[in-house]
């Protein structure tokens, strides 16, 4: 049916204004859930903010940023002269035997990491960081021991040097994350301190390596010991934290009550 006529006209009018007054209504209504959003958005920064001292930030990017140095420049080292360091040991390696021993390190890598990141979904960042550090210590303590004196000790430390540098690049970051805020800066700074000692070392070891091999195992184990020294601290803080924010929520309920 076709409406015309005046009472046709008013109905097109009505028409036209309910569209109109309904695309108003809604384009208002998003408006202020956008603005609700955005409050509650602010509001919820802000209050984790207030959650961490200055201090506190300042004190856990430090020691992270110490601790991953330290540890790109011992992974660095290793995947680059580890050959150069079995070649010129008292066992006489050959060349290629030499390579294929350090190959093996990259496989164990590659395995660890592949592992990890179905391991991840259960188990937490920190316990990652445990295994791998005693992993790469215990890896160094085979190497330094047997490296003069059995090939098949050798190739036993490489893997377990190997699976030990698997996942902790990943791992520390995810564990950061359950303490501060990894911004943009946070993540940069912590990755930026890594190039320092990964500069450093390979000038070090390059230059002694071929007289005095075992440079490469006194700088592995020194920087062992600093990583693990600062994720002790990295525990400790954060649980000294822990506590605080217990006591002071306790505090806070009793005087409710």
């Amino acid at each position: 049916n076709i409406i015309s006529g005046p009472s046709g006209e008013r109905s097109r009018k009505s028409s036209k204004s309910s569209i109109v007054s309904q695309h108003l209504t809604e384009s208002v209504g998003l408006l202020n859930n956008n603005l609700e959003a955005k409050h509650h958005s602010g509001h919820e920064r802000g209050r984790t903010a207030r959650r961490y001292s200055k201090g506190y930030l300042v004190s856990l990017v430090s020691i992270c940023s110490v601790m991953f140095c330290f540890y790109e420049g011992m992974e660095n080292i290793n995947f680059e002269y580890l050959s150069t360091f079995y070649y010129n040991t008292e066992l006489n390696l050959t060349k290629q035997t030499s390579d294929l021993i350090a190959s093996s390190m990259s496989a164990a890598y590659t395995i660890g990491r592949g592992v990890g990141i179905f391991l991840a979904i259960r188990v937490q960042p920190k316990y990652f960081l445990y295994l791998d550090l005693v992993l790469i210590a215990s890896g160094n303590a085979i190497l330094y021991v047997f490296s003069n004196t059995s090939e098949v000790m050798v190739y036993f430390g490489t893997i377990v040097l190997g699976f030990g540098f698997s996942t902790v690049f990943p791992c520390v970051f995810t564990y950061m994350e359950l303490f501060i805020p990894m911004t943009d800066m946070v993540c940069g700074i912590i990755t930026v301190s890594g190039a320092l000692i990964a500069i450093i070392d390979p000038i070090i070891v390059g230059r002694f390596i071929t007289d005095a091999p075992y440079i490469l195992l006194y700088l592995n184990i020194g920087s062992t010991v600093l990583v693990v020294i600062a994720f002790l601290t990295i525990e400790t803080i954060t649980y000294t934290k822990r506590r605080q924010d217990r006591l002071a929520l306790q505090t806070s309920y009793n005087t409710f009550e």
